[in-house]
């Protein structure tokens, strides 16, 4: 019986050490990283919470370029402006494929506008990449949300949720051709959803599961090169962190915007369909606000933590109240 126990762990010793061969024969082709352990890879340096933080570390020591492993996977991760700028724009046709995300792989099985890649990927966004404007949708839609606002009658209040309603209405208005009452119990069902969803995969739990069934962990976009390498960018979502870890509350205009090359949307083939809306619902929406209300917050303004609550799947911001007061 011992005999039978040694030879079944030195062949388990032999498997790993081949193992570890065969993985370290192509890491001269590789860009630097942290040495990984083995099945694990570098996941024990990476905070599932706080992923941007984690790799923004790693790339201070190993560069604007570098590999790290999540668990026996190989990643190259792109941090900074210009290594995202030369991957995503100089050589967009290398990196215009998305990577699996296998728990959306399940129920799209790699169809749709944001999961498919290659011709299928291309036919659907030039079918309807910029065919229609919606800025009347918009206009339309913001009477309404300002009419939501009024009803606060300068109580403190979370905007979160009457915003998303707003937003939810202008895609189903464009859809759908018709819009929903910020009360009907069929669109906050949605919402509910489809926010609890999006809270579960940015979670630790919901990383975790991307592990599988390929030990697949994707917290930020990622895309293949044609080797076969996922590729990461890590763009700078808050490019002002503060040594205590929260955000400066740096205005977002157009001038600063131009001044710091800090992209908070991928750029490149992938460029995101959703851009151009959200850019002018965040115009024409923060127009309206400003010029009908006085936003007041309900402590110092520079006690407010921009810090997101969790990063994963997205950054989801903490929760807070402010008042607004009519002009």
């Amino acid at each position: 019986m011992d005999s039978i126990s040694t030879a079944i762990l030195l062949l388990l010793l032999a498997l790993v050490c081949l193992l570890l061969t065969l993985s370290s024969r192509d890491k001269r082709k590789l860009p630097p990283g942290p040495r990984p352990l083995p099945l694990l890879g570098n996941l024990l340096l990476l905070r599932s919470q706080n992923m941007l933080t984690s790799l923004t570390q790693l790339s201070k020591e190993y560069g604007s370029v570098y590999t790290v492993h999540l668990g026996p996977r190989r990643v190259v991760v792109l941090s900074g402006y210009q290594a995202v700028k030369e991957a995503l724009v100089d050589q967009g046709e290398e990196f215009s494929g998305r990577g699996d995300y296998p728990v959306f792989l399940n129920f799209t099985k790699g169809n749709g506008i944001v999961f498919s890649n290659g011709d299928r990927w291309k036919i659907l966004r030039n079918f309807g990449m910029g065919k229609r404007s919606i800025e009347e949708r918009i206009l339309e839609e913001g009477s309404f949300l300002l009419a939501e606002l009024r009803k606060t009658e300068g109580e403190p209040f979370d905007p979160t949720f009457v915003l998303s309603r707003s937003v939810s209405n202008i895609i189903c208005s464009v859809l759908f051709g018709s819009r929903f009452d910020y009360d009907d119990e069929r669109l906050l069902t949605i919402i509910r959803l489809i926010n609890d969803n999006f809270q579960i995969m940015s979670s630790p739990w919901g990383e975790v599961s991307q592990l599988s069934p390929a030990l697949l962990l994707s917290p930020l976009l990622f895309f293949f090169l044609r080797q076969g390498l996922a590729v990461i960018q890590r763009l700078s979502f808050f490019p002002l962190l503060s040594s205590s870890g929260n955000v400066g509350l740096q205005p977002l205009t157009s001038s600063y915007l131009t001044a710091a090359p800090h992209p908070a949307t991928p750029a490149g083939r992938r460029l995101c369909l959703g851009e151009s809306l959200a850019r002018m619902e965040l115009f024409l929406y923060l127009t309206a606000i400003l010029q009908s209300f006085s936003l007041q917050p309900l402590g110092a303004p520079e006690d407010i933590d921009l810090t997101p609550l969790s990063s994963g799947l997205g950054n989801l911001p903490r929760p807070f109240q402010l008042c607004l007061c009519p002009r």
